[in-house]
C-alpha cells in the first residue's frame, strides 16, 4: 500500500511521458523559482471503489461521473503570464500602489505590523487584495531594495519636517493661534 508521501508507479509512468512543450513549461517554472506540488495523494473515496486502500490523487477523489483509474494523473500544461508589478512611482518619486494613493511605505509598515493582505484592504479599500499581495511578495523577495527605498523617504521626510521647522517655528504656535482669535473676538 503506498503512503501519503510516496508517488504511485503510474505517476511516475506519466512523468515519463512528457512532452516537450512540457519540460519546457517545467524549465520556465524552475527559472521562475515557483515549484509545483506533486498532487496530494489521499485514500480513495470513490463510491463503490473495488480498491479503496489506494491512494489517489486529489483531483480524483470523489468524482463518480469521471472514470479514471487509480492514481492516474492527468498531464495539464499550465500558462504562466507575467504579470507587471502593481506599483507606480508619482512625479515627487513616492511609489504608490494599483493607481490608488496608498503608498508602498504604508502597506510595508502595515504588513511589518503584523496584518495579513486581507487586514490591508480593509484598512485600505481602495486597494486590490491580488495588488496587495503582488507588493508583499515583491517586498519579501526585494527586502534589501524596499528597505533602501525607504529608508531614502524617511530622510526625506526628515530633511521636508525640519526645513518646515525652520520656516515656521513650531514653538509658542498654541499661543499665536490664541491671541490671534482673541483679536478676532474683540
Amino acid at each position: 500500500m503506498a503512503t501519503r508521501f510516496e508517488r504511485p508507479f503510474h505517476s511516475q509512468v506519466a512523468d515519463e511521458q512528457l512532452t516537450l512543450e512540457d519540460e519546457f513549461l517545467q524549465q520556465v517554472l524552475a527559472q521562475l523559482e515557483l515549484l509545483v506540488p506533486e498532487p496530494l495523494l489521499l485514500p480513495c473515496r470513490r463510491l463503490r471503489c473495488p480498491r479503496p486502500d489506494v491512494m489517489c490523487p486529489d483531483e480524483t477523489r470523489n468524482r463518480t461521473s469521471e472514470r479514471y483509474g487509480h492514481g492516474e494523473v492527468k498531464v495539464v500544461s499550465l500558462a504562466v503570464p507575467a504579470q507587471p508589478l502593481p506599483l507606480a512611482e508619482d512625479a515627487d518619486g513616492v511609489i504608490r500602489i494599483g493607481g490608488t494613493r496608498v503608498t508602498l511605505d504604508t502597506v510595508v509598515a502595515t504588513f511589518n505590523e503584523g496584518a495579513t493582505a486581507e487586514d490591508i484592504v480593509s484598512r485600505y479599500p481602495s486597494l486590490d487584495l491580488a495588488d496587495v499581495y503582488a507588493v508583499i511578495a515583491y517586498y519579501l523577495r526585494q527586502r534589501g531594495d524596499v528597505d533602501a527605498y525607504l529608508r531614502r523617504r524617511r530622510q526625506q521626510a526628515e530633511a521636508v519636517r525640519s526645513e518646515n521647522e525652520e520656516r515656521f517655528d513650531p514653538n509658542g504656535v498654541r499661543s499665536r493661534l490664541l491671541a490671534r482669535r482673541a483679536a478676532r473676538q474683540s
